[in-house]
């Protein structure tokens, strides 16, 4: 059986504004082992936090341990900071076809008519509605589905935080740019955007038939603090044996996390008594060659703040 590549935005949550206040301590959070590391060296600290890209209670009340970490940061980055409307819009062009031509008509007919029934069984009339988009925007709004009920009543955790950031008066800022990150989601020739398109769609298929969902199981691991189990996940979702699916992994991954390491240590360097606190999706510190080995390397000691 082939695997499929975990949804785009599950990799950049793990992958935009309301006034929904940020619950603090004040609450029970049920995240009882956060995704939180201290970062010290060449004069500096910081803070890690590992962010999942949803708004539920239970992820965006902050843990007593989080809650201290951001209440004392100085300032506050994240993958995309306070998104503007005009990056909103570049994303948005970026990923839409020019005036004249149609999904329909570079995609196989197959293809085509099997999204169809899929969007028409969720409950989005069918494939039409995607008829403009280029194939890796396809993508990523067609994994972004079953994570939909997870994105309403609130501001997902990120831009909550980036909110509360910003009312108290933190320097906030983005770690990557909008070019740098169309650029991740926007891999491979159209060949290739057409096949993660199918391999994304196979998938979600297979999981309405079983009645499982991804995004589901990677709230669950979030929610349990345990970074094996996610980085594990991740390798058994995807097909690295297709290489299709391996350059969309690395790019999606392995680049973003060389080019994150690089700025965090530049931030560090020259934060000059400033302390940072980087919120970025949590696969982005699990496995090999994640961003906390990379600082590691660089001679930080990292170590995790487990309550």
């Amino acid at each position: 059986m082939q695997r499929a590549l975990i949804p785009f935005q599950l990799l950049l949550g793990l992958l935009l504004t309301t006034t929904v206040g940020l619950s603090s301590c004040s609450s029970k959070a049920e995240i009882e082992h956060p995704l939180l590391w201290m970062v010290s060296g060449h004069g500096a600290e910081a803070y890690l936090f590992g962010t999942m890209h949803v708004a539920d209670p239970r992820v965006t009340t902050l843990h007593p341990s989080v809650d201290k970490a951001f209440t004392s940061s100085d300032a506050f980055y994240t993958e995309a900071g306070e998104t503007t409307p005009a990056e909103a819009a570049k994303f948005a062009t970026a990923g839409t076809l020019p005036e004249g031509m149609s999904l329909r008509k570079l995609v196989p007919a197959e293809l085509w008519a099997d999204l169809d029934g899929y969007l028409a069984a969720k409950g989005f009339g069918g494939a039409d509605i995607y008829k403009g988009y280029r194939p890796w925007f396809a993508s990523l709004q067609l994994a972004q589905i079953d994570a939909i009920p997870l994105l309403q009543g609130g501001q997902a955790l990120d831009f909550a935080m980036t909110a509360r950031a910003k009312a108290t008066g933190k320097e906030i800022g983005a770690i990557e740019d909008i070019e740098e990150q169309i650029a991740a989601l926007a891999v491979g020739n159209l060949a290739d955007q057409v096949h993660m398109l199918e391999v994304t769609l196979r998938k979600l298929e297979k999981e309405m038939v079983a009645s499982e969902s991804a995004v589901q199981r990677l709230l669950e691991l979030y929610i349990a603090g345990d970074t094996d189990a996610l980085w594990a996940y991740a390798m058994k979702e995807t097909n690295l044996d297709d290489p299709v699916q391996a350059r969309a992994w690395h790019a999606l991954l392995a680049e973003r996390n060389v080019r994150m390491i690089s700025r965090i240590d530049a931030k560090l360097k020259a934060a000059n008594g400033r302390q940072y606190m980087f919120a970025i999706g949590s696969l982005h510190y699990v496995g090999p060659d994640s961003v906390i080995a990379g600082l590691r390397e660089l001679g930080y000691e990292v170590t995790r703040i487990d309550s």
